[in-house]
């Protein structure tokens, strides 16, 4: 009965993250996000995380479903500062804390000027992915 009781409440916890998770991503399927580069200067043009109600990093992946045309991107490791509110506006319980995150790096092709796009995918261990379409203006 213990076990069982064990067993349910993780599956539970499990489902309700996943919803947290889907309902947080929700909001940003499909966004189209915005920024500038300088040629041949590698730039850090996305940044995501997830943390678990204590604060912890929960383990997620990024996957790079285009690439850039006119420049090369790559997936890195960083560390972020949570801030004061969530996506949906909630206030954070973790405000202040630092938690480990996944970075993307763009780099433009020396002598390009112009727009490039990279598509990205963000995906929760129980999420579907959310797709992402970086517009970065190099100049």
């Amino acid at each position: 009965m213990i076990i069982t009781r064990g067993i349910r409440l993780r599956r539970i916890t499990q489902i309700l993250l996943s919803a947290l998770l889907a309902i947080t991503l929700a909001g940003c399927a499909g966004k189209t996000i915005r920024t500038n580069s300088t040629d041949g200067v590698a730039k850090q043009v996305f940044e995501w995380g997830f943390w678990s109600k204590r604060c912890q990093a929960s383990d997620f992946t990024i996957k790079i479903t285009q690439g850039p045309e006119f420049g090369i991107a790559e997936i890195g490791t960083g560390t972020m500062v949570i801030g004061r509110e969530s996506a949906s506006g909630a206030r954070m319980a973790c405000e202040g804390q630092s938690v480990a995150t996944k970075i993307v790096n763009y780099t433009a092709d020396k002598g390009f000027r112009g727009t490039d796009k990279i598509r990205l995918s963000v995906a929760g261990p129980f999420s579907a992915p959310r797709l992402f379409t970086l517009e970065i203006q190099v100049y």
